[in-house]
């Protein structure tokens, strides 16, 4: 973790929901990866910062019996002698459920328990909850208001984590999650080669002020509109178009409309971090034989297709210091021994 993340830095992770509009858990890997650096950030250097970790959550509390698993199984925290390998002891849990008790902890002890306890890392999983839970429940009758409100106190949240990570210098991961993001359909192109349509009022949100509307990404587009492998727009400064580079979702020509997910929290939030990650997670199809024999009776099939697998993705949507990921980045298997990364001779696109 050491030397790819800056100290200073507030990375952001996105995990992407199976059913993004339900709060099912997505099973993309990302509980996973959160409990594995908070034992990793215990390791010596070059492996880990050889500090403690905090762990605020805004939903569940601490899986300590999943850290205990991963303890006992990784195969890389289970080869250290005992006076390096990460403790449970020193990982320091605290929930959040309102975004009052959120404002105090993260301003006033939080600080003090760096301090106290030779903290390294610290992990927000979900920044999004509090904000859903507080603002939502106002419905359309906070309008514009209430938006502004909210994008006020992300701005103000921002600031509070960068100036924590520099002053106390400590490494802040944040966990978010993602929406379906809504499109438009369009019968045809324009006349234009270089036009794009996008919405009436890009820079209007939703409740999670996100785009209404994004790219309006047909299976495949005329060579004339494309440069570079690029779709070119007459509006380039708009939300619809530019989104594809920092939400990690619609910047290849392969991905349907339908798949399209957009960061809770919006461009307001984007703005604070300074590394977004996305683990990204596909079905895989299998077909299925026109006729099933149940209990020696034939039957039609009514589904053709089945999901067979699922496949997942580390992707480093932007970075300070660090490229962005190629095409959907590198993909990973989640196993009880923890994430390994799954070697493939050709990049999917």
């Amino acid at each position: 973790m050491k030397g790819s993340m800056p100290l200073w830095a507030v990375a952001s992770l996105l995990a992407i929901w199976s059913k993004s509009l339900a709060r099912a858990r997505s099973g993309a890997g990302k509980t996973q990866l959160l409990l594995t650096l908070l034992l990793a950030s215990q390791l010596p250097p070059p492996h880990g910062l050889s500090k403690s970790a905090i762990y605020i959550s805004t939903e569940a509390a601490l899986a300590t019996n999943r850290l205990t698993q991963l303890l006992s199984t990784h195969p890389a925290l289970a080869s250290f002698a005992p006076k390096d390998k990460p403790s449970l002891s020193r990982i320091l849990s605290i929930q959040t459920p309102d975004l009052e008790s959120q404002e105090h902890i993260l301003r006033f002890q939080l600080p003090v328990a760096i301090k106290k306890h030779d903290v390294g890392l610290v992990i927000l999983d979900s920044v999004a909850a509090n904000y859903r839970a507080e603002f939502e429940k106002k419905g359309a009758r906070g309008g514009a208001a209430s938006m502004a409100k909210r994008g006020t106190q992300l701005v103000q949240l921002g600031a509070l984590l960068r100036d924590l990570a520099r002053t106390e210098g400590v490494t802040i991961v944040v966990a978010n999650q993602v929406a379906d993001r809504f499109t438009q359909s369009h019968s045809g192109f324009s006349s234009n080669p270089t036009s794009r349509t996008t919405s009436g009022n890009s820079q209007r949100g939703d409740r999670e002020n996100t785009p209404h509307n994004s790219l309006n990404h047909p299976t495949s587009y005329p060579p004339s509109q494309l440069d570079g492998g690029l779709v070119l727009s007459s509006e380039p400064l708009t939300l619809d178009h530019q989104q594809r580079w920092f939400t990690g979702w619609g910047d290849m020509q392969s991905d349907a409309p339908q798949n399209l997910k957009t960061p809770s929290l919006g461009l307001v939030w984007t703005n604070q971090i300074s590394c977004r990650i996305a683990l990204i997670k596909k079905p895989v199809f299998a077909s299925r034989p026109s006729i099933l024999n149940i209990d020696g009776e034939d039957r039609w099939n009514d589904e053709e297709t089945h999901i067979s697998k699922w496949r997942r993705w580390f992707k480093v949507v932007f970075a300070a210091w660090a490229p962005p990921s190629d095409r959907l980045g590198i993909e990973f298997e989640v196993l009880k021994t923890g994430l390994h990364h799954v070697k493939t001779e050709i990049q999917d696109t």
